[in-house]
């Protein structure tokens, strides 16, 4: 066998009489030579015989299952059924012998006539049933190798039997045409009985009697059921509101636990209520407005967006847990730790060293304002996102090593980001396209394209397997990522921009708020059977009572004053504008929805 490569090999060929027939072991590189009897035995192998000469080939065998040498291919052993009479067959012939013993059983079968009098009355029931009966048209006959534009030469005509063709009858006549040969098809001339042809295909269709037509009912639902409320439970009526911002909420996040909710504000401040009783348990106020407000999944931290800085706060619910936090942010890092950043843009300033503001234990400084915020489902790493156009729009901040980095290096305008919970993907939504992203590999996945012109908000199913894309030109777009690139359904809303979607982590609901206050569920059931579509069924629309609806005070210059006839200004009148909704998210446990207005106010629907 050959070994090695390069010149030392060439030489061993011809110096080493053994050199085909030695192996040498990978192992341990030891060489053996191949003895004749080795080699006639590999070879047996590798042709499909016996590995020795003298075994198996003259071997008397007894076949202990006889067969059919009419089928060979077949060598199995009779299946015990063949043995063993049919009790169906059985049951069959008691079933005929009842009947013949009570004259029930008729073996003749009722002829049904061909044919029927044409001259009869309409009114007999059985001769207009066998007259309505109307057959089809006859088919057209399909073309032969004789029709070609080049024809095969066995079907081209001789001197002497186009003679014949022509002298004879055109009923007799094998073809109705002289078969020819062309070089092309641009060379063939028209056909001059075309319009006769024609013309008697519709004759005969015209004189044929036409085809009766049942009527069809079909018992297939276009629209699918409602689900019950037994299978999944609603949001149904608002049943409480959370009051204390002056100006529009920006932004909401519900504790994971279910026992408390955060909301940020253009009023700078962010609050931190009590879900069952609606109390306001924390106060913190900023230096700028809140734009984002996202809480941990894990630790009880609260990542707030407030202008170009970036506050990790812990609201202080327990002490057990404000310790445990301060701990994980605040202590020094372990050895080896990397402590600085990708560019001097991104500053972590400690708890220590900043002003007093209780609560917050980190401030990260931005170049550009933030706009949303992200975070991992293992609570380790968070995204935040820019308002700008250069590379550095997307950032994501490492809590436990307190580092930052950018995954792109291009410009690009992004909306919105999220991270996948199980899988190492990352979602990014620019103004028309959602692009998918491996972070281990670093490359991108697939390109989503909802038919979106402005896409505002995204939610992922809690499988990972779906997403929901929002849109400011009022459409909710529904992926199903293990399929196309384009969407399954999508869901309009005539003149309604969609604010925000979001998906419930327990039931198969999930939600999108627009500008005119509404609140719309839907029932979202995703299969675990791969071939069976999602189940995607409106179910209900929430609105605030009009009892609710808090005045909103609009700027100067679109408040709408009145002159009287001396010239003196009326008392500007206020309008009631309806509270457009801005953030809306799933309770984690139970079925109840929150929705942040523009009036300042949160609304529980259950």
């Amino acid at each position: 066998m050959e070994q090695g490569s390069g010149l030392r090999t060439q030489l061993q060929k011809v110096i080493d009489p053994n050199f085909r027939r030695t192996v040498v072991d990978e192992e341990t590189g030891e060489e053996t030579v191949l003895s004749d009897q080795e080699l006639d035995m590999l070879f047996r192998i590798q042709e499909g015989k016996y590995y020795s000469s003298n075994v198996g080939e003259e071997m008397d065998l007894t076949d202990l299952y006889p067969y059919d040498s009419r089928f060979p291919v077949i060598n199995l052993p009779e299946p015990k059924s063949r043995f063993i009479p049919s009790k169906w067959e059985a049951k069959k012939v008691i079933e005929l012998v009842r009947k013949i013993r009570r004259g029930d059983y008729d073996h003749k079968i009722p002829e049904k006539p061909d044919v029927y009098n044409l001259w009869t009355d309409d009114t007999d029931p059985a001769e207009w049933e066998a007259r309505s009966k109307r057959l089809p048209p006859p088919p057209i006959k399909l073309p032969d190798h004789a029709e070609s534009y080049n024809p095969p030469p066995e079907y081209l005509l001789t001197p002497e039997e186009q003679k014949e063709w022509e002298a004879a009858n055109p009923y007799d006549r094998k073809y109705p045409f002289l078969p020819q040969m062309y070089a092309a098809m641009r060379q063939v001339p028209g056909y001059k009985d075309f319009i006769k042809e024609r013309f008697q295909r519709d004759l005969d269709l015209y004189l044929f009697p036409a085809s009766s037509r049942r009527s069809f009912t079909s018992t297939l639902r276009i629209c699918p059921s409602c689900p019950t409320r037994r299978i999944c439970c609603l949001p149904q009526v608002m049943t409480l509101e959370f009051f204390g911002h002056g100006a529009a909420i920006t932004a909401l996040s519900v504790d994971p636990t279910g026992q408390y909710i955060a909301s940020g504000s253009r009023d700078r401040t962010v609050r931190v209520w009590d879900i069952p009783t609606g109390r306001c348990l924390r106060l913190l106020r900023l230096e700028a407005d809140a734009e984002a407000v996202a809480w941990n999944p894990v630790h009880p931290i609260i990542a707030i967006a407030a202008g170009k800085k970036l506050l990790l706060y812990t609201p202080g619910l327990t002490e057990e847990a404000t310790e445990a936090c301060i701990a994980l942010v605040v202590a020094p890092l372990a050895p080896g730790a990397m402590t600085m950043t990708l560019q001097s843009g991104y500053t972590w300033h400690r708890a220590d060293t900043l002003p007093t503001r209780d609560g917050v234990v980190m401030d990260i400084a931005h170049p550009k304002p933030i706009t949303q915020l992200c975070w991992h489902p293992k609570g380790d790493y968070f995204a935040a996102v820019s308002s700008d156009t250069s590379s550095s729009t997307v950032i994501i901040h490492q809590l436990s090593r307190r580092r930052s980095q950018l995954p792109f290096t291009k410009k690009r305008l992004v909306m919105c980001v999220l991270f996948h919970p199980t899988k190492p993907l990352f979602f990014v939504a620019s103004r028309t396209a959602v692009q998918v992203f491996d972070l281990m590999k670093q490359q991108l996945v697939k390109k989503l394209r909802p038919s979106a012109k402005w896409i505002t908000s995204m939610a992922l199913h809690p499988t990972g397997s779906h997403l929901i894309v929002g849109s400011a030109d009022s459409r909710l777009a529904w992926f199903d990522l293990e399929a196309k690139d384009t969407p399954y359904k999508i869901l309009r809303y005539p003149g309604l921009a969609l604010r925000q979607v979001c998906f419930h982590q327990t039931q198969p609901l999930f939600a999108s708020g627009a500008d005119n206050g509404t609140l719309h569920v839907f029932h979202g059931r995703v299969y675990t059977d791969m071939e069976t579509d999602p189940l995607l069924v409106p179910v209900k629309v929430l609105r605030p009572p009009p009892s609710s609806m808090v005045p909103v005070e609009q700027p100067e210059e679109e408040v709408e004053e009145e002159v009287d006839e001396d010239g003196e200004k009326k008392a500007a009148r206020r309008k009631v504008i309806t509270p457009d909704v801005r953030s809306c998210v799933f309770h984690p446990r139970q079925p109840w929805i929150f929705s942040g207005s523009a009036d300042g106010v949160i609304r529980l629907f259950v």
